[in-house]
């Protein structure tokens, strides 16, 4: 059915859906501004829904909310509100709907006494006034404004259609009559403000009748006339007025169901007394629902497109397929103002989402030219995960969330002929905070994922098929929120770009603490490095009298009793400094209490906590640290002092010294 797939393994007596398939038919999609944001669309027979773009575990069918009834179109939330939806299901019925109680509010308007039935489309267009707060515009034969959210709607055009009666007739018949709506025809399909002129409007029908107002609909301007090469009759499924002046706007026209295939779209820049045709590269088939203006290149073109999705990158001259995605019907086309993701509602493939669009928007022929290109990357949130569900299982569909931590696209002409395609991060004053591992080098645009984490004692590779060894200590921790530098060195070039980290709205109150438990955090790393690096020379030192005792078995000769009872005491004094710092792999793994560097790594995870450390927590960051300050002393002691001792005896026994290195 249009609502999925469903499986009956009795005859039909019950039916359980398949949930796995993303099939879902989206009319329309929107946005909030929540942190992650929700996505809002309607869905073909399956209501309104909205759902996260991101959640800790990845994003499941249990994550989407049902808000409205019916087939599903708009569904748009009020800025001035973010608790508020606008949403509408088929034939114009909207409703306000509040989304933390579920109340809702039927707001359409009503034809009033002695006028004409309103003709409401199947998918009826709902507009949020972008230049009026509080402003909506719906359509039916009449174009309605409301200036209070719904409560009350005032008519401000004639009827924009040809109001053919032989096209108003009822469907179905001589039984029933079958009108649900989606037969209603002579009604307004898509309208839209100017961003940049108040109340310049843009109205199109679905019998072929396309309109100006330069004045919120004081007076009204029919352009038709002035399409070139336009059949008549042409539904026009989209206007799209520009951000670049309010007599640019863009328009396309959907003729299929005239049993005519091709794309139809214009641009015009004076108004609407001439339109220039947009559609080469477009193929024959692919007829436009959609098209839309990048918000922050205003060369940059999306078309949603009966085959797919289109970009163009020169203000429509010229198109091309976006590549990656399934060839489907793309309804609709939003851009987001906050994250600058591209988020795509199909009729047949669910919702997809481009994470950060700012290669499309920055690529340009100098760009490419260039041995290497550093694009701007965009903020990068520091936020916490949340428990979540486990043991799902493979049956349930759960999408990808977006990458923790920093998007960093660049660009290579080619391979660089000396050296390695590196990545730094720098702190503001330019000190290095960590240089990236697996940074591609072949020639394409590619793009890595910085973690938000400064250098740490794990070993990191650009190897990708070596693991790394076990146990080489914990990563770095997370920067504070600030401004960084992001450095891409290609042979000779260099390029640097600043990256801003930012905390979520939830972390906010605890930002003092975020900031203090980091300076705890880097001075328990500094003690772990220390501890690290004392570890390894006395580790080595013991490596070298255990390897001189066999030796000298091997070879059959007997050390000197003396020295031979020194070395079995200075291994005796290495075990039981090493059993300070690590459990002895003896005994019951349960039965063995935390020694220091586990107690260390404790605090360090504590104090890189998104919520700063309790009062608790930094008493036991004292205590560890006393403890780390006698037992490093002691190894310290050892290695600088009785250490050098025993390297004397072996030289005067005519052995050879030992080699300890610098702590």
């Amino acid at each position: 059915t249009d609502g999925g797939v469903y499986i009956s393994h009795d005859r039909g007596a019950r039916w359980r859906m398949v949930g796995a398939l993303p099939v879902s038919q989206f009319y329309r999609v929107s946005y909030d501004m929540d942190q992650p944001y929700n996505v809002y669309g309607g869905l073909q027979d399956n209501g309104t829904w909205t759902g996260p773009s991101a959640r800790t575990g990845g994003i499941s069918n249990r994550h989407w909310r049902v808000l409205g009834f019916g087939d599903g179109f708009w569904a748009l939330v009020d800025p001035t509100d973010p608790d508020t939806v606008y949403l509408e299901w088929q034939g114009g019925r909207l409703q306000r709907t509040q989304r933390s109680t579920g109340e809702t509010k039927i707001i359409h308007p009503f034809e009033l006494a002695g006028e004409s039935k309103l003709r409401f489309n199947w998918n009826t267009p709902l507009h949020l006034s972008p230049t009026q707060r509080g402003t909506l515009y719906i359509g039916a034969q009449y174009l309605y404004r409301s200036r209070n959210r719904g409560e009350s709607w005032e008519r401000i055009s004639p009827d924009l259609t040809t109001n053919d009666p032989e096209k108003q007739k009822d469907a179905g018949g001589p039984v029933w009559v079958e009108n649900t709506t989606a037969e209603y025809h002579c009604t307004i399909i898509s309208l839209a403000e100017s961003p940049v002129q108040k109340g310049r409007l843009w109205v199109g029908t679905d019998d072929g009748r396309l309109w100006t107002s330069p004045d919120d609909g004081e007076t009204w301007i029919e352009l038709t006339q002035n399409v070139p090469n336009l059949p008549p009759n042409s539904p026009v499924s989209h206007v799209e007025p520009s951000r670049a002046d309010a007599n640019t706007a863009y328009v396309a026209f959907d003729r299929h169901m005239l049993n005519d295939f091709k794309p139809y779209l214009y641009k015009t820049t004076d108004g609407g007394k001439s339109w220039q045709p947009l559609t080469n590269g477009l193929p024959d088939e692919a007829y436009v629902f959609v098209v839309r203006e990048d918000p922050r290149n205003l060369n940059l073109l999306y078309a949603g497109t009966e085959r797919g999705l289109f970009v163009s990158f020169d203000g429509g001259q010229n198109w091309q397929r976006m590549p990656n995605l399934p060839p489907v019907p793309v309804h609709d086309i939003m851009v987001h103002d906050l994250m600058n993701d591209l988020v795509i509602g199909t009729h047949g493939r669910s919702v997809y989402v481009l994470d950060d669009i700012t290669p499309l928007q920055e690529v340009s022929p100098a760009v490419l030219e260039k041995p290497a290109h550093l694009f701007s990357p965009p903020v990068a949130w520091r936020h916490s995960s949340r428990m979540t569900r486990y043991g799902r299982g493979d049956r349930p569909i759960v999408a990808p969330n977006p990458p923790y931590g920093a998007m960093i696209t660049f660009h290579l002409r080619e391979k660089p002929k000396q050296g390695r395609v590196r990545i730094q991060i720098l702190d503001s004053q330019g000190n290095l905070l960590r240089e990236l591992t697996r940074v591609p080098q072949e020639p394409g645009i590619h793009r890595v994922v910085w973690d938000l984490r400064m250098r740490g004692e794990a070993v990191e590779t650009d190897d990708e098929s070596q693991t790394p060894p076990p146990n080489t200590g914990p990563l770095g921790p997370q920067v504070l929120p600030g401004t960084y530098r992001v450095k891409l060195i290609a042979g000779e070039f260099e390029m640097e770009q600043l990256l801003t980290v930012k905390v979520e709205p939830a972390l906010e109150p605890y930002l003092t603490g975020i900031k203090a438990g980091h300076q705890f955090a880097l001075e328990t790393l500094g003690m772990i490095r220390q501890l690290n690096r004392a570890m390894q020379v006395l580790t080595s030192v013991e490596a070298q009298l255990t390897n001189l005792r066999q030796v000298a078995r091997q070879q059959n000769y007997k050390l000197p009793d003396e020295l031979d009872k020194a070395i079995g005491d200075h291994l005796k004094q290495i075990g039981e400094l090493k059993a300070k710092v690590d459990n002895p792999n003896t005994g019951l793994a349960y039965a063995r209490s935390a020694r220091l560097r586990g107690r260390l790594n404790s605090v360090y995870g504590q104090m890189s906590s998104n919520t700063g450390p309790t009062l608790a927590q930094v008493a036991y960051f004292n205590e560890v640290k006393a403890e780390f300050e006698e037992v490093h002393s002691a190894i310290r002691a050892y290695l600088t002092q009785t250490a050098p001792q025993l390297s004397e005896q072996l030289k005067t026994s005519g052995l050879p010294a030992l080699l300890i290195g610098e702590l």
